[in-house]
């Protein structure tokens, strides 16, 4: 469930005529728009004298998740920031569909390994860029927890650690005479702690 109404976006895609003869037309994403052009989905809007075409491919709601704000931020840093966007059946312009537009770029990352899609990063538009930056802002990123690592001074002074009590009194590594030694049982305890029978 999105934590934020979902934002329409407008995706303008472009198709060159073929190389070959018997290559065909491929749309792929060009321009992102806000707001979007007063036409319907699939509607071609011009065709240059090179036989460029330009086509308005319908707006999608860009939804925000509370989940995806460390990416979000991600994306935010990066130069410019992106929206990836990806249509499906591309190379027909009759059944081509807009799929998806997302700005989480590792969404965006794993569509474009998907061989039925046509992926491209597109610049965010300007008035989103703000937007999100908002967003993101409120759900900031929880401190990890870092276990604390003994200091150099600490490991080499034994006096500023915590002491180890052992039996009798001894600290690690301390020899005991002959005559504490046999005080103690051979478990190390003293005799007078051993356990009644």
């Amino acid at each position: 469930m999105s934590a934020h109404p979902p934002i329409a976006v407008a995706v303008i895609a472009r198709s060159w005529p073929p190389a070959t003869k018997w290559g065909g037309r491929v749309l792929q994403p060009a321009l992102l728009m806000m707001p979007a052009p007063p036409l319907p989905p699939r509607s071609l809007m011009s065709r240059s004298e090179a036989g460029v075409e330009t086509w308005f491919m319908g707006t999608h709601q860009l939804e925000l998740h509370p989940g995806d704000a460390a990416n979000l931020r991600a994306n935010l840093a990066m130069s410019p920031p992106a929206l990836w966007v990806s249509l499906a059946n591309a190379d027909d312009p009759e059944k081509v569909e807009l799929h998806l537009v997302t700005a989480d770029p590792f969404e965006g990352e794993a569509m474009a390994t998907d061989p039925g899609l046509r992926v491209e990063r597109l610049p965010m538009p300007e008035v989103l860029i703000a937007h999100i930056a908002e967003f993101a802002a409120l759900f900031p990123e929880e401190e990890r927890f870092r276990k604390k690592r003994r200091s150099g001074i600490e490991a080499e002074d034994p006096s500023l650690s915590a002491p180890r009590i052992l039996p009798g009194g001894h600290r690690p590594g301390q020899r005991r005479t002959e005559a504490e030694a046999g005080r103690l049982t051979p478990a190390g305890l003293p005799r007078s702690q051993r356990p009644v029978r």
